[in-house]
């Protein structure tokens, strides 16, 4: 998703009807899916080896398939006529019942989609882990809103590109650390974390990555989930400001000492795709195969918003103005600046005074 901002923005959900008699487009349902992939596999999946020795014509079958509660059931209508040496018959109607949970599954999958909608639990948790990742050390990803006073170095700047790059490896990292709570294999995260020697606590951006297991409407005791972003391409772009972040600066030249201030505001743009895989427990025994389900959804954040279908159109783009392009500060007045000997609190004379935007365009 490339669009701009909540105004061009327009979403869009692939998610087909679990049955038939929920389609608005014909053939677009599980239960109709489910029945085309059949009909076109039984073939490879009969021998007939109960009927050595017989002659078995069999026409191609027309297969229903009906998700059940527990289960899928498949409706085949395929004549089939057995000719042998004593006897012959017709066979033609055949039904078989596999415990597929395929309705707990797609109420899984509906739910955290639904979760996501409500709450946008992707876009908080990046913004989170942005705000953690970031600070004024070039190492770091930009800041979407910081300030500090600076002496003896010029302002830190950063490569978009780089900071796309940091970004990407941070959503891999991450990404697969959401989790369902009260779903099977479901385990909190800690670290081991010492208060008195600062920092922000990771513990608590651990337990914010959880999604309650109740808000998905269906027992999820027996279903495994797991979240993956899998370094596909993603949409980035920091509110127009180009290849080059930098923050605004306001600085004093001392001959050999500088004394400044870097302020930074980035407006981060992202979409990007996460894949939730679904499967259920007791698919994963040995003498049972084993099915997993991926629903894929897109995080979209403009303007370090979190944007949602809901929000469309009115997403607030926090962090995108300049500080010295904001019409808010047009009209500052006259300011008076004052420099004095540390020392003897003289007044120095001959100094240089000068205001550096970061190569951002001013009015």
């Amino acid at each position: 998703n490339s669009c701009l901002d909540g105004g061009s923005c327009q979403f869009d959900t692939k998610q087909p009807p679990l049955r038939a008699a929920e389609e608005v487009i014909a053939g677009q349902s599980i239960e109709a899916q489910l029945s085309r992939y059949v009909e076109a596999h039984i073939g490879d999946c009969l021998d007939f080896s109960g009927f050595v020795g017989y002659n078995v014509a069999v026409e191609p079958a027309a297969v229903v398939a009906l998700v059940i509660p527990g289960g899928v059931q498949l409706d085949m209508d395929m004549p089939t006529v057995v000719d042998g040496p004593t006897r012959s018959g017709n066979l033609r109607h055949f039904t078989f019942i596999h415990n597929l949970d395929l309705e707990r599954i797609y109420a899984a999958a509906s739910g955290v989609a639904k979760t996501e909608r409500t709450y946008g639990f992707l876009e908080r948790d990046l913004l989170n882990l942005i705000s953690f990742y970031s600070g004024q050390d070039d190492s770091l990803l930009a800041p979407m809103s910081d300030s500090q006073i600076t002496t003896g170095r010029a302002p830190q700047y950063r490569l978009r590109s780089t900071v796309a790059t940091t970004l990407g490896q941070v959503m891999g990292s991450f990404t697969q650390m959401l989790q369902v709570a009260g779903s099977k294999g479901y385990r909190a995260i800690t670290v081991p974390y010492d208060a008195s020697a600062g920092g922000p606590d990771p513990n608590a951006l651990y337990r914010q990555m959880v999604i309650p297991g109740d808000e998905l409407g269906v027992d999820v005791s027996s279903l495994s989930f797991s979240f993956g972003y899998r370094n596909w391409p993603f949409y980035f772009d920091t509110g127009g400001q180009g290849e080059l972040l930098s923050p605004d600066s306001m600085g004093i030249n001392l001959v050999f000492f500088y004394f400044g201030v870097d302020r930074w505001q980035t407006a981060y743009d992202i979409s990007w795709p996460v894949v939730v895989s679904i499967s259920h427990s007791d698919w994963t025994t040995a003498s049972s195969p084993h099915y997993t389900f991926n629903v894929a959804m897109e995080g979209n954040i403009r303007g370090n918003q979190p944007l949602t279908a809901d929000e469309a159109g009115s997403a607030p783009r926090g962090g995108a103005s300049e500080l010295f392009s904001d019409p808010a500060n047009f009209n500052s007045g006259l300011i008076e600046v004052i420099v004095r000997d540390g020392k003897t609190n003289d007044l120095l004379a001959g100094v240089s005074v000068h205001a550096d935007t970061g190569g951002a365009l001013v009015p």
